[in-house]
């Protein structure tokens, strides 16, 4: 963020953050900043973003709305996406607000879900990931897994280490060890995703496919597209993985 020169803006030209609401709630009381406006005549300068998004001093904002002041002075400040703004919103406003435990319970999910955004990035090295989709249970010739969609692109199927070990009868450590020791053959967002901080893992927990205590205890959780599932069985070196591999190609991955 880079804090630019302090400016002036019509009350009119300003607007809420969605998120400000859903962290704070729409009926906070400002009569307390109506009065103390009204005694000091002073208004400390809101902070902004460059499309006049309130930032911080959302509540001396609607105070000076119900006061008819008709200008304020205010920070433009650049951001780098939208979760940088809500993560000022979040932390940086609270240090001027006295928070309800409500408040306070969302202010730090909002915090957590940027955390982990950000870690799942990090995992994955910062490449591009598709919204992931939790689909179902499938049987294919017996060979019982879940369907998931997206991370390596709209729609395109995956496949979660932990039924693959299923299937091929191995360990999830066992898979874990392989994709550890041939770390450089895998390419982040095209064979392998590290989904361990992505929000598709409460969807797991929920459904029973893992739980929370494997999820705590897990260096990573790794997901695999059709290609990353072939390199896979290529260090596994065993001829009857392919026979599944090959059933599973046909029925699962290229099925539309």
């Amino acid at each position: 963020m880079n804090l630019l020169q302090l400016q002036r803006r019509e009350i009119s030209e300003l607007v809420a953050h969605p998120m400000h609401s859903r962290i704070y709630g729409e009926k906070e009381s400002v009569a307390g900043l109506v009065s103390a406006i009204q005694r000091n005549g002073y208004v400390m300068p809101l902070v902004i973003t460059q499309s006049n998004v309130v930032v911080s001093g959302y509540r001396r904002w609607r105070a000076c709305m119900e006061l008819g002041i008709s200008e304020v002075d205010v920070f433009v400040q650049e951001f780098q996406d939208d979760d940088d703004i809500v993560w000022k919103m979040a932390l940086g406003d609270s240090e001027n607000r006295k928070t309800t435990n409500l408040q306070k319970a969302r202010q730090a999910a909002a915090l957590m879900k940027i955390i982990r955004k950000r870690r799942f990035a990090e995992q994955n090295n910062h490449v591009p990931i598709a919204e992931l989709a939790y689909i179902g249970t499938r049987t294919i010739d017996g060979m019982t897994f879940h369907e998931i969609e997206g991370g390596f692109g709209a729609g395109v199927k995956s496949m979660l280490a932990v039924d693959i070990a299923k299937i091929h009868n191995k360990s999830i450590g066992n898979i874990n060890t392989d994709v550890k020791r041939n770390y450089k053959w895998f390419a982040f967002g095209v064979d392998i995703i590290d989904i361990k901080e992505s929000e598709i893992i409460d969807d797991f927990i929920n459904h029973d496919i893992l739980t929370q205590r494997s999820v705590n205890s897990a260096k990573n959780i790794y997901l695999f597209s059709e290609s990353g599932y072939a390199k896979l069985l290529k260090i596994m070196k065993d001829t009857e993985t392919w026979v599944q591999y090959e059933k599973l190609v046909r029925e699962y991955f290229n099925k539309k």
